[in-house]
């Protein structure tokens, strides 16, 4: 009998028996509607829009509540789902601040909804698992779900010009919502899709892309070249750094680590290879195409290269590691933070209680930019010391783990955690929805039941 994932604060053992299989729900509708209203509506930089990042929140939420309740969790499910140890580390570093005096309750403003969201939405996913979910066909889902996301960032580069989806949503929620803030003029386009922001998307497409490179290696089937392909362009044209470089090394471990594995089959994948290249050949040297592909394409490369070369002059560069040293000092003036942290919210008492960085010379724009660390370690270090970081690195590390066997491959697992690592140490992934819930889903596919099948692969 297999057990459940045993683990600290989230799940200890549980054990289901063959006799006492639960019945099957219908597909994960909760879990679906959660993630198209983060991934096709550009909501995902809660960090900047406050408001709107809280009612998205709040709307996840509730989405995944009701798909608890309505699978109707026995108390020993609910009891290894519950994530009891964050909780009380919540609780604690909460308490903690406010008994030292630290801890500025005006500055909480959404964080209880979007840590509310990632939590719940982790119980739903562990929940629909265990009653048969597949969370192949969820992964499935988000890759063509990716992909449409990816095609419209695609549209908006080749253009430069952008969809205008802020008035779209506004016009359905009745929220005012602006993502002008990120967009720029020709010369130095950032796609963002449907996401509302540029860094969000490249998250997207490189995580996306490290997925269906796993999965292509698992089965070598056509399709997953074309999915890896078009999040990967999104990737390129959000122009964030951050995301080439997980692209980059998610594939380069994943190749590797294929190739270490005993008799891999190389024989598609070589003429998948060859049939690609001669599409892409084929395109580049078409006649009428060909001098206004090859111009657009030097222009791209002349704007990566600057993207890099550039990189310690860049306000992103200087904010993150000016951010994180200022954090390590503020820690080091209260040891005890070191332990547990400031507290919840503690990332916008940070930022919001002291003088915004210059960036846009607009005082109400530069205080909406400088909200986060930009990487979702130090933020839950900040916010809840080695104790939370603790348990956030062995819930990423064990989650992945895991899987391998049940529904994906070796591969696949170094491939996916090497993306999310990098992701996430250049990105605030648990306060911005899009990215929450992904990370999210992906921490609660952690069990492996006797009674469901799965094609093991290796």
């Amino acid at each position: 009998m297999q057990t459940a994932l045993a683990e600290e604060g989230f799940s200890p053992t549980l054990d289901i028996s063959e006799h006492s299989r639960p019945p099957k729900p219908r597909p994960g509708l909760e879990l679906a509607l959660a993630g198209l209203v983060v991934l096709m509506f550009p909501a995902s930089m809660s960090t900047v829009f406050g408001s709107l990042g809280a009612y998205v929140s709040t709307l996840v939420t509730i989405l995944a509540i009701t798909g608890i309740l309505r699978v109707k969790p026995s108390f020993q499910e609910f009891r290894s789902l519950f994530p009891f140890f964050i909780v009380a580390l919540i609780v604690l570093s909460t308490g903690t601040a406010a008994t030292m005096r630290t801890y500025d309750w005006s500055y909480l403003r959404g964080t209880p909804v979007q840590w509310s969201a990632f939590l719940s939405v982790t119980m739903l996913a562990g929940l629909w698992q265990l009653r048969c979910g597949e969370p192949v066909r969820w992964a499935y889902g988000m890759l063509w779900a990716s992909s449409v996301v990816s095609l419209i960032a695609i549209g908006e580069y080749a253009v430069k010009d952008y969809v205008g989806l802020d008035r779209a949503y506004s016009w359905l929620t009745g929220l005012r919502f602006d993502d002008s803030a990120y967009h720029r003029s020709a010369d130095s386009f950032r796609a963002i899709g449907t996401m509302g922001n540029p860094l969000a998307l490249g998250t997207l497409g490189a995580v996306a892309g490290a997925g269906a490179l796993g999965f292509y290696l698992r089965d070598a089937r056509i399709v997953w070249p074309l999915l890896l392909s078009i999040n990967a362009v999104a990737a390129f044209a959000s122009l964030s750094r951050s995301s080439w470089l997980a692209l980059i090394a998610s594939t380069v471990i994943t190749v590797t680590v294929y190739s270490l594995r005993r008799g891999p089959s190389w024989l598609p994948i070589i003429l998948h290879v060859l049939a690609g290249t001669g599409i892409v050949a084929a395109v580049l040297l078409y006649p009428p195409w060909q001098d206004r592909i090859m111009s657009r394409i030097e222009e791209s490369y002349a704007v990566a290269v600057s993207r890099v070369t550039e990189l310690q002059d860049s306000f992103s560069y200087s904010h993150r590691t000016s951010a994180m040293s200022d954090a390590v000092d503020s820690m080091l003036d209260n040891p005890l933070t070191l332990v547990v942290g400031y507290g919840l919210g503690a990332e916008n008492s940070f930022f919001l209680g002291n003088d915004a960085t210059p960036i846009t010379g607009v005082a109400s724009k530069d205080v909406m930019f400088a909200r986060t660390f930009d990487n979702s370690f130090v933020t839950i270090a900040y916010s809840f010391g080695a104790m939370g970081l603790f348990w956030f690195a062995h819930l990423l590390f064990c989650s992945f783990r895991c899987a391998i066997g049940a529904w994906v491959s070796v591969p696949w697992y170094v491939g996916m955690l090497t993306a999310a690592i990098v992701c996430i140490y250049f990105y605030n992934a648990i306060s911005t929805p899009s990215a929450s819930y992904i990370l999210a889903v992906l921490l609660g596919f952690r069990f492996t039941p006797d009674w469901q099948d799965h094609d093991a692969v290796a």
